[in-house]
C-alpha cells in the first residue's frame, strides 16, 4: 500500500488480502529492490523511496477516485485501463484553477509501447489531431504477458495521492515515476514531473543550441519547446522545431524513450534526480518506448510519428545555397566554379532574391532573374545532372496586383482573426496573408495551382518552405498600415532593389527595417488569456514574456498553421513522414560565401568528400 502523507517518505507495504497498488492488466509485477532516493540509480525498482515530500504541495494534488473502495478502474476491449481522479487540494492558483476530475488512461499497444493519456473528464482539449496523423492503436491479440514493462498506479484508498510508475519487468528499474512529484492540471498550465537516475546519459528535446552537444545538460537548464524564428543559434534557446521526445541511455546499457505528444508551448527542466514538464495547453499524451537498445528505442518511435521521409538519392550530394545571390549570371557563375574547382556540385538552392518585387513566392524578378532565362538555365543543370531548388515562403503578400493573393481570396483560403476577418501579418513581402493549411475546404487545390503554375514556368527539384514557424515581423491580434505614416509606408512597400547587393549595405538599412514592423496592430488586453497566459514559457530566453505574441502568427487566430512542403525550417515531431528539417547555420561570409571566396573550400570538400585532388 502506497501510504502518503505531508512529511511523509513513500512505502511499499503488502497487507494480507489486498494490494492497493495494481499492476495493468496481464502485466506481471515483478519483486522490488532496495535502494533509497539519495541513490537513485538504474537498478531501482517499483516502489522503493523518492526524496521525501517536503510538504503537501510537493505531491500530487489529485487522488484517485474509487467510492466503492475498489481498485477503480474500468478496463477496456483493447487492454486499456480508465481511472477517474479527483482534485483534492489545488496548488499554484496564480495559474489558474486545476480541473476538479481527470480521467487516466493507460493502454498496453505492443510489446515494447505503452500509451498513456490524461485529460478533464468530459471536456474536450486541443490535442495533435488523428485525422492529420493518424496514431498506430494497439496491436491485436497483444500477449500482455510478454511486454518488457510493467505499470503501478494506487487505487481507491482514501486520501491516496495519484501517481503513475512504469517499470522494465528485466531489472525492476523505473522508466518513468511520478511518485513524490507535483502533479497539476489546469486549463493553461500542466506541471508532470518524473525521477531520473544520476548515471543516466538523456538525448532528445529538440530544438535547441546547447554547448555539451548531443548530450543533454543535467544542471536545471530548461529547454523551450515553441517554434521560433531565430536569426543565430544563441546557447540553450528555443530554435525552428519542437520535438519533445527523450532517449535515455541507463549506465548498464538499457535504453527507454519517452514522448510527450503535445503541441502547445512547454518548458522542459532537467536536473540530476529529475524531469519536469511544464505545458500551457492541451492534455497529457505519453508514449513510452521500452528499447530496450538506442536503435530499437528509435524504430519504435517512428512506429508512432511515422518514418523519416526517404530522401531522393540526389539530395545526398554536395548541395550550394546562400542569400544573397544578385542575378542569374551569378549563379552561372557559381556552378562554373564548382567545375573549374573539380568538386562534385549535386545541387542549387536559391533564395528570396529570385522573386519578383517585393519577394513575392512563386515568382521570378523579371530583370534579374527572368523566367525565360532562368528555364534556360535550369535545363542546362538537369543535362549536368544537377537539380535546383527555390525557396517559398508561406506567407502571401496581400497585393491586389498580385494574382496568387487575388486567387486565394476567391477561394477563402486565409486564415482569420477572431472577428473572423482575415489575419494579416508582415513578413518579407510586407503586408502578409497566412494560407489556412488545416481547415480551409479549397486549400489544396489553390496550392496545387499556384505551385503548378511556378513549375510550369521552371521545373523545380524540390521546395525549401522557409518562415513556416509561421513568422511574423509584427505582434498582434491583427495589423494595418497606416498611410499617414509615410516612414512606415516607404519600407512597407519598398521595392526589392534592382541592385540586389544594396539589401546587405548597412548603410541603406533595408533589411533591419524590412524585419521591423512597419504597421498598427490591435494589442490583447492584459486579460487576454491566449496571449498573456498565466504562466508564460521561457521562449527565446525571455522568462515572464507572453510567449504567443512575440513575432509570430497572434494566437487568436482562428486555425493553427500546417505548412505540407518538401523542406523546411519549422518542424514537429509528425512532420518527418512528409517532410524533411532544414538546418540554417550562420555564416560571417553572408554575401560572398560563394565557394569562389572561400580559398580553403576546395580542399576542404574534397576531404568531406573523400576525393583526391587530380
Amino acid at each position: 500500500t502506497l501510504n502518503v502523507s505531508a512529511n511523509s517518505t513513500v512505502e511499499e507495504q503488502q497487507p494480507s488480502g489486498t494490494n492497493s497498488s495494481s499492476t495493468a492488466p496481464g502485466l506481471q509485477e515483478q519483486p522490488d529492490h532496495n535502494a533509497t532516493a539519495d541513490d537513485v540509480d538504474d537498478t531501482q525498482a517499483v516502489g522503493q523511496q523518492p526524496k521525501p515530500a517536503k510538504s503537501s504541495s510537493n505531491w500530487s494534488t489529485y487522488t484517485v477516485r474509487a467510492p466503492d473502495r475498489s481498485a477503480g478502474f474500468l478496463s477496456r476491449s483493447n487492454g486499456a485501463r480508465i481511472q477517474q481522479l479527483s482534485l483534492t487540494e489545488d496548488q499554484l492558483t496564480q495559474y489558474g484553477a486545476g480541473f476538479k476530475d481527470l480521467t487516466v488512461e493507460v493502454t498496453p499497444e505492443t510489446e515494447t509501447r505503452l500509451h498513456v493519456k490524461i485529460q478533464p473528464t468530459g471536456q474536450k482539449r486541443w490535442e495533435v489531431p488523428e485525422s492529420i496523423v493518424p496514431r498506430p492503436g494497439s496491436a491485436k491479440n497483444l500477449n500482455q504477458a510478454r511486454t518488457l514493462y510493467n505499470v503501478k498506479q494506487p487505487t481507491g484508498k482514501p486520501d491516496q495521492s495519484f501517481a503513475l510508475t512504469v517499470a522494465r519487468k528485466a531489472n525492476g528499474a523505473r522508466i518513468f515515476d511520478t511518485q513524490g512529484h507535483p502533479f497539476l492540471f489546469k486549463d493553461q498550465y500542466i506541471e508532470l514531473t518524473t525521477t531520473l537516475p544520476r548515471s543516466a546519459s538523456l538525448y532528445g528535446i529538440g530544438e535547441t543550441s546547447l554547448n555539451t552537444g548531443l548530450l543533454l545538460p543535467r544542471n536545471g537548464t530548461t529547454l523551450t519547446m515553441w517554434n521560433r524564428d531565430s536569426a543565430s543559434a544563441y546557447q540553450d534557446n528555443n530554435l525552428y522545431g519542437s520535438h519533445p521526445f527523450y532517449l535515455q541511455v541507463n549506465k548498464d546499457g538499457y535504453s527507454h524513450g519517452v514522448l510527450m505528444l503535445n503541441s502547445n508551448g512547454m518548458d522542459i527542466t532537467i536536473n540530476d534526480t529529475q524531469l519536469t514538464y511544464r505545458i500551457i495547453g492541451g492534455l497529457v499524451d505519453m508514449y513510452f518506448f521500452m528499447g530496450p537498445t538506442p536503435e530499437a528505442v528509435i524504430r519504435q518511435y517512428h512506429q508512432v510519428i511515422g518514418a523519416p521521409l526517404m530522401p531522393p538519392y540526389w539530395t545526398l550530394g554536395l548541395h550550394q545555397s546562400k542569400w544573397g545571390y544578385p542575378n542569374i549570371s551569378v549563379l552561372e557563375e557559381v556552378v562554373a566554379n564548382y567545375s573549374a574547382a573539380g568538386l562534385p556540385l549535386e545541387s542549387l538552392w536559391v533564395d528570396i532574391e529570385y522573386m519578383q518585387s517585393r519577394f513575392r513566392s512563386m515568382t521570378f524578378d523579371e530583370v534579374r532573374f527572368p523566367a525565360t532565362e532562368m528555364r534556360k538555365f535550369v535545363q542546362k543543370l538537369h543535362a549536368a545532372g544537377m537539380s535546383w531548388v527555390p525557396i517559398f515562403n508561406p506567407a502571401v503578400s496581400a497585393d491586389p496586383g498580385y494574382k496568387s493573393y487575388v486567387d486565394g481570396t476567391k477561394a477563402n483560403v486565409w486564415m482569420k482573426d477572431y472577428k473572423g476577418e482575415t489575419y494579416v501579418g508582415q513578413v518579407w513581402p510586407g503586408m502578409s496573408v497566412y494560407p489556412d493549411y488545416l481547415a480551409a475546404p479549397n486549400i489544396t487545390r489553390w496550392l496545387t495551382k499556384e505551385v503548378k503554375r511556378f513549375y510550369d514556368q521552371v521545373p523545380f527539384d524540390g521546395m525549401w518552405l522557409d518562415m513556416c514557424e509561421p513568422s511574423n515581423f509584427c505582434t498582434g491580434m491583427n495589423c494595418k498600415p497606416d498611410p499617414k505614416n509615410e516612414t512606415q509606408m516607404h519600407w512597407l512597400t519598398l521595392e526589392t532593389p534592382v541592385d540586389y547587393m544594396q539589401m546587405a549595405r548597412r548603410d541603406l538599412r533595408i533589411i533591419p527595417n524590412r524585419t521591423t514592423c512597419q504597421m498598427v496592430c490591435e494589442q490583447p488586453a492584459a486579460t487576454n488569456s491566449l496571449a498573456h497566459p498565466p504562466y508564460s514559457i521561457n521562449n527565446g530566453g525571455m522568462w515572464g514574456v507572453a510567449p504567443l505574441s512575440t513575432k509570430i502568427v497572434h494566437p487568436t487566430a482562428s486555425k493553427c498553421f500546417w505548412g505540407p512542403m518538401y523542406v523546411h525550417t519549422g518542424a514537429f515531431v509528425l512532420s518527418g513522414p512528409v517532410t524533411q528539417q532544414w538546418q540554417q547555420h550562420a555564416s560571417r561570409a553572408y554575401i560572398n560565401g560563394d565557394v569562389k571566396s572561400w580559398s580553403s573550400t576546395a580542399a576542404s570538400m574534397e576531404t568531406l568528400t573523400l576525393l583526391r585532388p587530380s
